[in-house]
Parts: structure tokens; sequence; C-alpha cells
């Protein structure tokens, strides 16, 4: 009997294991960008320090793709993209013209502006400081 027992533990206890690891997360369920974002087309605006580019750009799950008159169509793809609360995003940023991954902080400083901040940028101290003035580039809802 307590042979018996234990093998119906061992099998309940099996089965449960296997729906439980069956049923985790995949690289499928990983984070974008929230509707509000991906529904509306933005202007992309650089910081004060350079002129302007205005950009139209189309943000999608996790892609961003910048239609530029002068250089045609680029994407922008974030890999890794992590969601901390509401308004912050973080992400390794890539274009497709270039193979080194950039970490990024994509924040929602408002609903009619985002700002996207490398790590580290030339000149200024710490991680993800940049600011409208110098070091972000931020796009403006069309």
């Amino acid at each position: 009997m307590t042979l018996r027992k234990s093998f119906l533990i061992s099998t309940i206890a099996l089965t449960l294991g296997l729906i439980l690891g069956i049923s985790k997360s995949g690289p499928s369920q990983a984070a974008t960008f929230s509707r509000y974002i991906q529904s509306h087309k933005w202007v992309r605006i650089t910081d004060g320090t350079q002129g302007g580019y205005h950009d139209k750009t189309t943000f999608t799950n996790r892609t961003a793709t910048i239609h530029n008159k002068y250089l045609g169509t680029q994407t922008w793809r974030f890999y890794n993209l992590r969601k901390t609360n509401a308004h912050t995003y973080y992400a390794n940023f890539r274009t497709t013209n270039h193979g080194k991954k950039y970490p990024v902080k994509i924040q929602l400083r408002s609903k009619n502006t985002i700002w996207l901040v490398h790590q580290h940028f030339w000149h200024l101290k710490g991680n993800y400081t940049g600011n409208s003035n110098f070091g972000a580039t931020f796009f403006k809802r069309a």
C-alpha cells in the first residue's frame, strides 16, 4: 500500500511539474511598447545641440520605423525590452546599418513626448543622464 501511494504521489508531482514547466512565459510574451505609443505617429527631434531631423516615426511591438526624405526608411530594433513602470522602458538599441547594440532608456515624458536616452553619452557622467538640451533624442506626437 505505501509503495502504491508513493508511486501515485510521484506521478502527480511529475505531471504538475510538466504542466508548470510548459506554461512558463517565453520570449514571445516579452514586453512591447504600450498601445498608446504604437497607435500614434511621432516626429523625431534631436537634442538642442543638433539641428532637427523631423522624421516621421512609427513604433511597433519592438521596432521603430523612421521615414526620412533624404535617407529613406530606417528600422531601429529594441532587443531585451524591459518595462520598469508605466512610463519607462529599458532596451538594447540597434539600427539595421550597424551591428553594435547600445543600451537605452525610453521614457514617456508626457502624452506628447518620448525621450530616448543612451546609457553613456559623450561628455556626460552617469547612466542615462541625457536631457532635452544635450544627449537625448526625443519624439513629439504628430
